[in-house]
C-alpha cells in the first residue's frame, strides 16, 4: 500500500513546477527502542555514530543533509562518502532504517526527477539497556571496577570487596534497574518521549544514572546485603 502511494505521488510530481521537492515516508517510526545486545550498545556509544543518531531525532534526512548537520555538531568533519558508510553500519546494526525517498524535480535539459534515500532512526527514542552478563567483565570495565574497589576500600578504611563479587553485584544492579526502566519506557513511551526525547546523549545518560539510583534507593536492602557478603568473602 505504501509503495503504491509513493509511486503515485512521484508521478504527480512530474506535472508540477521545476522547483518541487517532496519527502515520501514509507516507515512508521515507533516511539521507543530498547537496546539489549552488546553490538547495539557498542554502536550506540561509538562517538563517530552518535552525531548521526542526534541529527535524525527530528525527521528523516538524506545522506547529504545528514552530512551537513553532522559537520555542524561534530568536532571532526566527515565527507559524504564516510557518512554513507556510517549509515550502512548503523542500518546493519538495526539502529537506523531506510524510511522513504526525497524526490526533487529540477529543470535541466527538460524535466528530470531526482530521488534520494531518506534515513530515520529505528525509533524516536533509543534507550541503551545494559543486559549482557559479560558487560562488566571486559578488561576495560574490570579495570574501572578495580579503581572503584580501591576507592571504596579507602572510603571504608580498608574494607575491600572481592573484584569478581563486585562485578557480579554491579551487573545485577544495572540489570534489575534497566529492566524496570525498559518496561516503564515501553509502557509509557509517549509520555517518556515528551520529557526526554530531545535530550543530548550525555544528558540522557545522566538522567538514566539518577533514575537507576532512585530505583535502587526504593529497595536498597538486597544490594546492601550482597555488598557485605562481597566484603566478608574477601576478608576470609
Amino acid at each position: 500500500m505504501k509503495t503504491l502511494i509513493y509511486f503515485q505521488s512521484k508521478f504527480n510530481l512530474m506535472n508540477r513546477n521545476s522547483n518541487d521537492s517532496h519527502k515520501f515516508i514509507t516507515f512508521e517510526q515507533p516511539i521507543v527502542m530498547v537496546l539489549r545486545e552488546k553490538e547495539e550498545l557498542e554502536l550506540y556509544y561509538n562517538s563517530k555514530y552518535e552525531p548521526i543518531l542526534r541529527v535524525l531525532r527530528d525527521s528523516p534526512l538524506t545522506v547529504s543533509e545528514i552530512t551537513e548537520r553532522y559537520n555542524v555538531i561534530s568536532d571532526k568533519k566527515r565527507k559524504e562518502g564516510t557518512i554513507y558508510l556510517f549509515l550502512k553500519d548503523l542500518e546493519k546494526g538495526g539502529l537506523i532504517v531506510q524510511s522513504g525517498q526525497h524526490v526533487s524535480l529540477k529543470k535541466k535539459e527538460g524535466k528530470t526527477v531526482y530521488s534520494r534515500t531518506l534515513y530515520s532512526r529505528a525509533a524516536k527514542l533509543i534507550f541503551p539497556s545494559v543486559l549482557q552478563s559479560d558487560y562488566w567483565k571486559t578488561k576495560k570495565r574490570m579495570r574501572i571496577l578495580g579503581n572503584v574497589n580501591d576507592l571504596f576500600s579507602l572510603y571504608t578504611k580498608g574494607q575491600q570487596s572481592s573484584l569478581e563479587c563486585l562485578s557480579d553485584l554491579v551487573y545485577e544492579i544495572y540489570t534489575n534497574a534497566d529492566l524496570k526502566i525498559a518496561e516503564f519506557f515501553e509502557d509509557f513511551s509517549k509520555d517518556v518521549f515528551k520529557i526526554i526525547g530531545d535530550k543530548p546523549f550525555q544528558e540522557l545518560d545522566s538522567i538514566m544514572t539518577i533514575l537507576r539510583l532512585l530505583m535502587i534507593i526504593l529497595d536498597p536492602s538486597v544490594y546492601e546485603n550482597q555488598l557485605k557478603k562481597c566484603i566478608e568473602s574477601d576478608s576470609k
